[in-house]
């Protein structure tokens, strides 16, 4: 049944599908899991099939979908895409595993280690997919942002505190990521330091402007008159 709860955000989508599963952990160590299905307004035109029309019977089946009655279920209408957005908050990492409904179905195994300030989130993901008709759906991004500095991680590329790794033709994949809830994430601290203190460097370098400025007009005098 959990499985089916998964795919009632994609069974009815046949083009152009995009689902990514998002976990989004804050300074506080509580838990937002997210999952966003979009399709590809293009696509649905020539399919001959409105937007509108589609995403609301999604949402309707979603909201009749008892396993789903804790999460907030919020349509989705961009310019290029439209969806469903599925998400619920959790009091932090262990209370997420023990109660979502929808990470088992994710993944296979889902492991947390706490030691010395430091959390492990290991877990091996599981074959997430849909077979409709010809079609093959399934979750094809899996995101975790964390705000604490990260120690290591696998992930397959990293967009600022943002890891994320991507499954590719169904096949099982290891996630691994550290991080020391004692040191917040930076970012790029050299152009943060830049950004926060911007306008002391031109107000500095206001100052040098014109202070060089006055040298050099001294010495121009200086250099006249001692023609003179």
């Amino acid at each position: 049944m959990i499985k089916l709860i998964l795919f009632l955000i994609i069974s009815i989508i046949l083009t152009g599908c995009n689902v990514s599963y998002n976990l989004n952990i804050n300074e506080y160590l509580e838990v937002e899991e997210l999952i966003i299905s979009l399709e590809d307004n293009d696509a649905l035109e020539q399919e001959g099939i409105n937007k509108y029309t589609r995403v609301e019977y999604i949402l309707n089946v979603l909201n009749q979908t008892g396993e789903l009655i804790s999460y907030n279920k919020e349509t989705i209408y961009n310019k290029a895409t439209s969806g469903v957005r599925v998400r619920r908050n959790f009091n932090n990492i262990n209370d997420y595993k023990e109660t979502s409904t929808i990470n088992k179905e994710i993944f296979a195994n889902f492991n947390i280690v706490e030691n010395n300030q430091k959390i492990t989130i290991s877990a091996i993901t599981n074959p997430v997919t849909q077979n409709i008709g010809d079609n093959l759906i399934n979750v094809d991004v899996i995101n975790i942002k964390i705000p604490y500095a990260n120690i290591k991680h696998n992930a397959d590329i990293v967009n600022n505190n943002i890891y994320t790794w991507y499954l590719v033709n169904n096949q099982p994949r290891n996630i691994n990521i550290t991080y020391a809830t004692n040191s917040k994430y930076r970012g790029n601290r050299i152009l943060d330091n830049i950004l926060n203190n911007i306008w002391l460097y031109l107000f500095a370098i206001i100052i040098c402007s014109l202070i060089g400025g006055v040298v050099l007009w001294f010495a121009n005098e200086k250099r006249r008159n001692n023609s003179l």
